[in-house]
């Protein structure tokens, strides 16, 4: 589980104005309370992939802050490493909303016969694929603690809007209707998610 507060810190240290994009290692707590970070400022790229352990060790520490949490390395440079699915705690609906990993849909649309595909997400970044040969972006809008509302963007622009809730469990159900009026349910389990694609 990541926090707002520590996904705040990886946006911020990594993509942000000052962001280090290159050769910066990330440990998280499992819990989420503590986060933090090395970067490698050798200009060449063999050193730091060298001394890899060294840096990744570096993160942890940081994070552990004297052995106050329970620390692990999330990310080296842009390559997620945690070992499972990322989920986010949205702060102000308090849900868990999928954060990085993959997780399988069940998906009954006319526009694509398969009715399989997978929720995949990247550190926020979130999108439906498996839907024939495409990728759809989508974006969830948490309305309180079980529901909210989607956006998938296909392209071509289609584009499917609907409403998601839990229906137990982990278990979350979406129902909508694409730009061509045709409806759309997906069927997401929360506990299938396993760590990232590639």
């Amino acid at each position: 589980m990541i926090s707002s507060q520590a996904e705040a810190w990886i946006q911020e240290n990594r993509y942000g104005r000052n962001g280090i994009r290159n050769n910066f290692y990330v440990a998280i707590d499992e819990r989420s309370r503590g986060v933090g970070g090395v970067y490698c400022s050798t200009s060449e790229i063999g050193a730091c992939i060298n001394a890899g352990d060294f840096y990744a060790l570096e993160a942890v520490k940081n994070c552990n802050q004297d052995g106050r949490y329970n620390c692990a390395v999330y990310s080296i440079a842009d390559r997620i490493i945690w070992d499972g699915p990322v989920y986010l705690r949205h702060s102000s609906s308090t849900q868990n909303l999928p954060y990085n990993g993959v997780w399988p849909v069940t998906l009954e649309w006319e526009a694509d016969p398969d009715g399989r595909a997978r929720l995949v997400g990247v550190e926020g970044e979130l999108s439906i694929a498996g839907i024939g040969s495409t990728t759809c972006p989508v974006a969830l809008d948490p309305t309180g603690s079980r529901d909210g509302r989607f956006t998938l963007r296909c392209p071509g622009g289609l584009t499917v809007r609907g409403d998601y809730g839990r229906t137990g469990g982990d278990i979350w159900e979406w129902e909508g209707r694409d730009s061509e009026g045709r409806s759309i349910g997906f069927r997401i389990d929360l506990v299938k998610g396993r760590g990232p694609e590639g």
